[in-house]
């Protein structure tokens, strides 16, 4: 070792001793411990930062004001369509339900064989025979695609 570092580790060597020696006065101790209670006893004050007062009273505010909004707005009113322009008069009732415009819809009355009304996943499909002959009809949209079907009732040979 240096010399300096000598000189340097007695220095220190005192100080621990001198401090060692040095002891705070008995009232401090107490002080310190009492304004350590008093603190952590009281509760926070109203609004400080252990307080859950703001917070509740953000998430009430919240809660009021949405739902003030859900009792106050009103839907918009569907527009009326005017009496004019609502569809000639449609053949069956029961065409309503299969579009929102009833008078795009076209009824074709056809004559099909049983395998026919089969390839065409029709329900009652399988009520008759493969070269069996039933007249049904069908309604179209404009798209051309199969919006319901009926089967007729039953006539002689000639049909319809």
């Amino acid at each position: 070792m240096t010399p300096e570092n000598d000189r340097i580790r007695r220095l220190l060597e005192g100080l621990a001793h001198d401090e060692r020696e040095i002891r705070p006065p008995d009232s401090l101790e107490r002080r310190v411990l009492e304004a350590w209670d008093e603190r952590h006893s009281r509760p926070a004050p109203l609004g400080g930062h252990r307080s859950l007062v703001r917070p509740a009273a953000w998430a009430g505010l919240v809660l009021a004001a949405s739902l003030a909004a859900v009792l106050v707005w009103k839907p918009p009113a569907e527009p009326q369509r005017p009496a004019e322009s609502a569809p000639a008069a449609v053949e069956d009732t029961y065409l309503q339900w299969l579009d929102d415009d009833p008078a795009s819809l076209q009824t074709v009355r056809v004559r099909a064989t049983g395998a026919a009304l089969t390839s065409m996943g029709l329900p009652f499909a399988d009520l008759y025979g493969g070269d069996e002959r039933v007249d049904i009809e069908l309604v179209v949209g404009p798209d051309g695609t199969r919006r319901g079907a009926r089967l007729l009732p039953q006539t002689g040979e000639d049909g319809f």
